[in-house]
């Protein structure tokens, strides 16, 4: 048996036949069906490597992808786009500004060792291959799939989802394709001094259809659907193949994904120090920034924290009084003339999400009922107390 890493074809490279073992160039999943679904799941460039793989979207503006595809780059050697349509698409990329790696992962000299029940696996990194990486401009409108907390149990069926060539050879990386396999085992390197890999693994087998990840796909999800939402179980690592097949796919035995929910805490903490909670929905600009702990009201130096879920009048103000974010517990809830101003200067398309709902302030009616405000366009309304409004702390 031999490992193959799941890194893209080489840019130079993009129009030729599926590789061969050997070069480490090869294709995308294995009969994969072409598709537009979970429009977070991106196509990534290494400019430094001259490679290319997945990411997917985890917010606006950070991408989770496996480490080994950012090998050797700095962030802003790595681009990102969820439009791509073809090995030389030129729409939409949005480059690195930062980048972390999980500080457990690292690279191998490729030497054998036992995977169990298996002859020999060569493998080319080991330890938890992971990558978040910040981008410069973020996108909007796009739902972001949430991070599986939970291990996928054996047997459960997941979707796989990548950028590269097809099982011909002949189709232009930049297409997205997607399979069905199954979650065969979990690899649990740490709880095992035996194991032949040294972090989580998700195990996954073929299907009839003969779906599977290949080269090309690093980096990409597999998405398991919990209660009716997707959530990503694993980042596509590596696969392995019967030895001295000329093809990558052509006998993959399984896929190994990096367990997501072996590393959730990691991830979580990594993206909210990359893209704090409360910043912009937007770019920086001339009127609103990213500063302070929230997203800045460059025209007044007001802070507005992230969005909190429909409450009462009274619990929107001891829940503001009590908020920590960003280092910060000086929030309270605002003001009308606050919201009203916020609506003013463009807050419907700085600040994440505010949609079309009435928010509370802290100013009251003269008939003792509270005033709520839509951001949307300013306009307020006297509301009962005990109605349950969407809350938007400010600091300053």
């Amino acid at each position: 048996m031999v490992c193959v890493s799941l890194t893209g074809c080489a840019l130079e490279d993009l129009e030729t036949d599926v590789a061969t073992v050997e070069s480490g160039e090869a294709s995308t999943i294995r009969f994969g069906d072409e598709t537009s679904a979970l429009p977070a799941v991106g196509f990534l460039v290494n400019e430094a490597a001259g490679t290319v793989c997945t990411g997917t979207l985890i917010n606006r503006d950070v991408v989770l992808t496996a480490a080994h595809c950012v090998a050797g780059a700095q962030a802003r050697e790595l681009t990102f786009t969820t439009k791509a349509a073809g090995p030389y698409a030129t729409g939409d990329f949005h480059r690195g500004s930062s980048l972390r790696v999980h500080p457990e992962y690292r690279e191998t000299d490729g030497s054998s060792v036992k995977e169990d029940g298996h002859p020999s696996v060569s493998i080319w990194h080991d330890g938890a291959d992971l990558a978040l990486l910040k981008l410069g401009k973020r996108f909007g409108g796009l739902e972001y799939p949430a991070l599986d907390t939970t291990e996928a149990p054996v047997g459960a069926a997941v979707r796989i989802m990548g950028y590269g060539q097809d099982e011909t050879g002949t189709a232009g990386v930049g297409r997205k394709r997607s399979g069905q396999m199954d979650v065969r085992t979990l690899v649990d390197g740490p709880q095992d001094a035996d194991s032949w890999y040294h972090h989580s693994l998700l195990a996954l087998e073929t299907r009839a259809s003969d779906q599977v990840t290949c080269p090309g796909d690093s980096g990409g999800p597999s998405i398991r659907v919990v209660e009716g939402q997707p959530r990503v179980a694993g980042v596509a690592s590596f696969i392995t193949t019967a030895e001295g097949n000329g093809e990558a796919c052509g006998r993959a035995v399984a896929a190994y994904y990096t367990s997501v929910a072996a590393f959730a805490p990691w991830i979580r903490a990594t993206r909210s120090a990359l893209s704090p909670p409360g910043s912009c929905a937007g770019d920086d600009d001339a009127r609103f920034s990213t500063h302070w702990g929230g997203c800045r009201d460059r025209a007044n130096n007001l802070v507005w924290a992230r969005l909190a879920s429909a409450r009462t009048r009274t619990a929107a103000v001891q829940y503001c009084d009590q908020l920590i974010q960003g280092g910060h517990s000086d929030w309270r809830l605002p003001t009308r003339a606050e919201l009203t101003a916020l609506a003013q200067h463009g807050g419907r398309t700085h600040i994440s999400n505010v949609g079309t709902s009435y928010y509370w302030s802290r100013s009251l009616a003269s008939d003792g009922r509270g005033i709520t405000v839509r951001i949307s366009d300013g306009n307020a309304a006297g509301t009962s107390r005990t109605a349950e409004r969407r809350v938007l702390c400010v600091r300053g």
